[in-house]
């Protein structure tokens, strides 16, 4: 049996592979921030440099395909600052029951 970050990474790396990107930015995490929410994927932050484009740019894509996941209910993107005021982009995943 599957463990839950490994269904739910799976569900992300396609979701990046589906929009475009290396399939391997979609790695899922606990969330270092669990006052924010439970897991955290980073692929966007990671993807910028490579793909040359902002963040919230390729966030915005892999939520596209996320769309009628059903693995997520909900997925949303948050922009925050953490130590040395370095961008983290959190997408709130909030798995449906």
């Amino acid at each position: 049996m599957k463990k839950i970050l490994e269904c739910i990474s799976e569900e992300m790396k396609s979701a990046f592979e589906a929009a475009g990107y290396d399939r391997e930015l979609g790695k899922v995490t606990i969330s270092n921030r669990p006052d924010l929410c439970e897991y955290q994927c980073n692929g966007a932050m990671a993807g910028a440099k490579q793909y040359k484009k902002a963040p919230i740019m390729i966030a915005n894509d892999v939520a596209a395909k996320l769309e009628g996941s059903k693995v997520f209910a909900k997925v949303k993107m948050d922009l925050m600052f953490q130590h040395c005021c370095a961008n983290v982009l959190l997408l709130n995943l909030q798995r449906r029951n």
